[in-house]
């Protein structure tokens, strides 16, 4: 039988009342918990490519093997991962694809869109600039790792009920 995991925390963001992208992340960076240890100026000097994007059940939003630098934070709704016989379910608060970009890999699972209307943030770090912004390089990487040692948790825990 398929066991199904739920990770992360309950939030929505409406990402329709602004202007620009860049001026919608810094309205609302202080909610997002990898984001709120930066300042405006570091948070602009190391995330590009910024996207505000809907999206449907069943959408692929990340494909198993493919090379991309693209992070995602669940701003609302879920997204899920398939891994064997076991899915995890990611709510809003969580971020994706932050392992693959943070050091080169091909991405090792398919991420999916589990909920209508799941809403994403999807940017990009400017690795290029990092002596530049060492100081944010560090404050970021710390809260993804902080992210990253909840989902290994979640994960064992999972494993020792099997």
């Amino acid at each position: 039988m398929a066991q199904l995991y739920k990770m992360g925390k309950r939030m929505s963001i409406d990402i329709h009342k602004y202007d620009t992208n860049e001026d919608k992340l810094l309205e609302i960076k202080n909610k997002i918990e990898i984001f709120n240890t930066l300042t405006d100026d570091e948070l602009l000097g190391i995330v590009y490519d910024i996207e505000f994007k809907k999206y449907n059940k069943g959408m692929v939003v990340i494909e198993k093997d493919e090379i991309s630098d693209d992070i995602y934070f669940i701003l609302s709704g879920e997204c899920i991962i398939h891994q064997g016989n076991t899915s995890f379910i990611l709510e809003a608060g969580s971020v994706v694809g932050e392992i693959a970009s943070m050091f080169d890999l091909p991405r090792k699972h398919t991420v999916l869109i589990h909920a209508d209307n799941t809403a994403l943030l999807k940017f990009k770090i400017d690795k290029k600039d990092s002596k530049k912004h060492s100081y944010a390089f560090s404050k970021l990487f710390y809260e993804l790792s902080k992210q990253l040692n909840e989902k290994l948790n979640v994960t064992m825990e999972r494993l020792n009920e099997l």
